[in-house]
Formats: structure tokens, C-alpha cells, sequence
């Protein structure tokens, strides 16, 4: 949008009422029970995108779908417009909009989804957009050259964002089949794989299966020291809002932890069972329902932790990033273990000082890690992009939809 962009007000919009722009075939709409749908090739939509696919279909062409009811009205979660090109089948649980020959549907998609509905809110138990409310959703609409123009510059914007975001899930997985086979020996980096005389190195039988033959098996507890924290009195003010960096176990989905959301003071640290554990710890959740128990992360800082939280202390022995990559691949294992009924088990500071570490060289495990931290810095890059692109989206949405900037 350089030369051909112009800054004006929106003069040749227009305004409409929705029902001025599309047909609602809202009755041509049919529910399949998830019992009875056949499965097929064919999207089956509902109020928040495709929940399903099956082996038939109600509509073909090109349409704009706004979720009827749902949370998501009032959350916006995930997108609540669609536009669908193609055979698709659609549920009584979003509004099917065929538009007249005036309306782009792409523009119109956009235009519908950069708007708030809160105050169209019908529902009670459940929010809910009824069709007579939708029908009189008043909108401006440029000249259809004009969408049409605004349509392919938010298409082009999101074929970025959808080829940044494959790009990073095909990273994402190779960095996970090399985790699978680096971690465990199946794969060597070429420069250990080979002895002097240029033979293959081999494998050995090990408690953990077959390992590279110059690999030894370790506990935790012979390498090094394992703790846990705990929590000052949240009913003493005096306690909280020092200078000590003090973690949650809710944090431990940074992954690398530089920085964490609470302090507490020397008064709290000295009235409680937590304590400092090195920068370059390893963090596991012991504890919580959800995700967070079996989820691994590092200390890049040094900190205090709460008693949901096991740190592994660096040793000169071993690389702690090595052993922090080896944990977070074994997260379904560290979940397997916990202790205690279901949803509410734990682990604890015996099963992670027993857990087995298959244990290359020092040499080796620094490359390993070099290995893994070129993806990681890709990965950052490629997500960072990701969200400024996103950002930039939403830029041209405010700007484009409103005629704040028109496309000549």
C-alpha cells in the first residue's frame, strides 16, 4: 500500500442493514448428531469453523457463516466468521449468508468479524445472535471494486500468516523426531558416530533398551542435587513484594524462565520452606491438574520456587540444557509416574531422583544441545514474524474496514 493508497474519509461508502447485502439461508441448515454422521470428505461447520467431516453435502458455492451462539460471541477466542467457498454442510449453530452480487464475500467476512457483539447479545444461559438482530446489523460498505481490492490485500495477508504458521509446525516436528532419536542414541551426530578407524560405533543393552555403546545410564540422584520449594503466608502482607523472584508452578510454561510474575521479601523467604535454586536449574511440575504436572522448564535466573515445583541443580558434570531437552521429551512418561488418583496425582522428589538419564559424553551432549538450540533461535524468529504479520493484519482491518485508508 504505497502508490496506490490513499488517506481519505469513506465519502462513496455506503450503509447498509445486513439484510440489504446477503440472503440468510439459515433453513437450509441441518444438525447431524455426532452418532449419526457418516464420515466423508466434506467440511461440516458449526458456530466456531469445521467440527467435523462427513460423506455429503447441503451447500455449494461461496458464503459468509457467523457463529449463532456460543461464548465465543462474547470472548472471541477464535474467529466467529467464516468464509467458505465449495460443497460443505452446515449445523443450526451459525448463520449461513449467501451475498448479492453488490458484496465481496471475503470482504464481508472481515467486515462482520472486526465488529463486537456483545451489545447484540440475545441469549441468557447462553449468548446467542438471533437472526432478526443479524438481519439488522448496519454496516458501510465501499464500492464493490473497492472490496474487492480490500479483499485481496487481507488475502494476501493471510496466506502469510498460514505459510509462516506451516513452516513453524514442519519445524516443530522435526525438532521433535530429532528429540525422539538424539535423546536416545537411535541418531548420532556424525561426529561421534564413528570410531577411529572409521568403524560405526555400536549398542549395548541397557535399562532403558539399546544405547550407543559409550553411553552409560545415570539416576538424577547421582548427578546431582534435587529440591523443592514452598510458599509464604499469602495472609502476611509483609511477606510479599520483595526483591526475590519467587515461581509458581503456572510458570512453568515459559519453558526458558528469565523473569516470573511475583516477589517475595527476605522476611517471606526466611518464613518459609522455599528457597534460591541456581540459574540453569531444571524445573519440573510436581504437582496440578491440567497440563502443568510433567511440564519441564529451565532457570536462566536465579530464583525461588513454590513446593509444586522440583529444581534440579546444573552440575559441571553435565550440560543442564541436555538434561532439561531429555525431560520435556518425556513429558507422557513423567505424567505416566505421578502418584495419587487420576487427575489429582503428583510427583515427587524420590521418582525424580530415580529417573533414568541415558548420558553420552560432555562433548557430545553440548552438541546435541547446539543442535537444538539452532531450531529453538529458528523457532523464535519464525513465531516472531508470526505475530508482527498478525499484528499487521490487524492494522489494515481497523484501517481498510473503516475507509481510514482507501485502496485507489
Amino acid at each position: 500500500m504505497s502508490s496506490n493508497t490513499v488517506h481519505n474519509s469513506s465519502h462513496s461508502w455506503k450503509t447498509y442493514k445486513l439484510k440489504d447485502l446477503v440472503h440468510f439461508l439459515d433453513g437450509d441448515r441441518r444438525p447431524i448428531k455426532s452418532s449419526n454422521r457418516i464420515s466423508g470428505d466434506y467440511p461440516y461447520y458449526g458456530a466456531s469453523g469445521i467440527v467435523d467431516y462427513v460423506h455429503d453435502y447441503i451447500f455449494d458455492g461461496e458464503y459468509v457463516l457467523l457463529g449463532e451462539d456460543g461464548e465465543n460471541i462474547l470472548s472471541r477466542n477464535t474467529r466467529l466468521v467464516y468464509y467458505v467457498k465449495g460443497k460443505i454442510w452446515v449445523n443450526n449453530h451459525a448463520h449461513v449468508l449467501a451475498c448479492l452480487p453488490h458484496v465481496n464475500p471475503i470482504f464481508l467476512t472481515e467486515k462482520l468479524e472486526s465488529l463486537s457483539y456483545t451489545n447484540l447479545n440475545s441469549g441468557t444461559a447462553q449468548p446467542k445472535l438471533n437472526k432478526e438482530t443479524c438481519s439488522n446489523i448496519v454496516l458501510q460498505i465501499p464500492p464493490l471494486a473497492e472490496q474487492q481490492k480490500i479483499a485481496q490485500a487481507l488475502t494476501d495477508a493471510d496466506n502469510y500468516i498460514s505459510a509462516l504458521e506451516k513452516l513453524i509446525e514442519k519445524k516443530k516436528m522435526m525438532k521433535e523426531g530429532l528429540m525422539v532419536n538424539l535423546l536416545t542414541g537411535k541418531q548420532r551426530l556424525k561426529e561421534f558416530a564413528f570410531n577411529e578407524d572409521g568403524t560405526a560405533k555400536g549398542y549395548k543393552d541397557s535399562e532403558l533398551g539399546k544405547i550407543p555403546e559409550d553411553w552409560e545410564i545415570f539416576k538424577i540422584k547421582d548427578l546431582t542435587y534435587t529440591t523443592a520449594g514452598g510458599t509464604p503466608s499469602t495472609l502476611i502482607d509483609a511477606y510479599w513484594g520483595g526483591e526475590n523472584p519467587w515461581m509458581s508452578s503456572g510458570e512453568l510454561h515459559l519453558k526458558e524462565v528469565f523473569d516470573v510474575s511475583e516477589r517475595i521479601t527476605n522476611l517471606g523467604l526466611e518464613n518459609s520452606s522455599t528457597k534460591y535454586v541456581p540459574e540453569n536449574s531444571v524445573l519440573i511440575g510436581l504437582a496440578g491438574q491440567g497440563k502443568t504436572r510433567g511440564t519441564v522448564a529451565i532457570s536462566r535466573i536465579r530464583l525461588c520456587t513454590n513446593q509444586s515445583i522440583a529444581a534440579i541443580f546444573p552440575n559441571p558434570k553435565f550440560n543442564s540444557d541436555y538434561l532439561y531437552y531429555n525431560l520435556d521429551n518425556r513429558y507422557e512418561e513423567l505424567r505416566s509416574l505421578s502418584t495419587g488418583d487420576g487427575g489429582r496425582g503428583g510427583l515427587n522428589l524420590f521418582i525424580i531422583n530415580n529417573l533414568l538419564i541415558p548420558s553420552p559424553s560432555l562433548d557430545e551432549q553440548n552438541a546435541i544441545v547446539n543442535k537444538f538450540k539452532t531450531i529453538d533461535h529458528e523457532l523464535n524468529l519464525l513465531n516472531s514474524k508470526l505475530s508482527k504479520a498478525k499484528l499487521l493484519k490487524q492494522g489494515m482491518m481497523q484501517k481498510l474496514l473503516t475507509g481510514e485508508i482507501r485502496l485507489a
